[in-house]
């Protein structure tokens, strides 16, 4: 329910409480949590978050690695626009197409951090729509589709 319950304990205290903070901090009206989607047969997923924040149709999916490298920021990337692909595909979007997508890496000291997906495309100079549909269309390649 977005707020800190009083019978979290130990190690997941500070993750709840970055959640909470986030939650606070960016004031988002969920529309969907957890939401499991597919389109077919070849790509599923649960996306964690689809909402409006700051007046924008947002898609979040939350982090709990401590290290957010090249490599996971790629994969975050991919994995964001798979998730606004899948939920375009279930007319999830009631509004528009998403307007903003990223990530949000919850810290063990209870802190977190944004990962736009625009802003790893920019860094990293790739487009997360191209990787991710040339990743689909290998794997159709291995599985013989093509």
């Amino acid at each position: 329910m977005d707020a800190l319950p009083d019978e979290f304990e130990g190690d997941l205290v500070p993750y709840v409480q970055a959640w909470s903070d986030f939650c606070r901090d960016y004031a988002p009206t969920w529309l969907y949590i957890e939401h499991p989607m597919c389109a077919g047969t070849i790509i599923a997923g649960t996306v964690d978050r689809i909402g409006m924040i700051d007046g924008k149709f947002t898609t979040v999916d939350i982090k709990t690695a401590q290290s957010m490298d090249r490599p996971a920021k790629l994969a975050l990337a991919c994995q964001l626009y798979g998730y606004q692909k899948l939920a375009k595909h279930n007319a999830l979007y009631r509004y528009s197409d998403p307007e903003d997508s990223f990530g949000v890496q919850l810290l063990k000291d209870g802190g977190y951090r944004i990962y736009r997906r625009a802003d790893i495309e920019k860094k990293y100079q790739f487009n997360s729509y191209e990787l991710f549909e040339n990743l689909l269309d290998i794997y159709d390649v291995v599985k013989g589709r093509q």
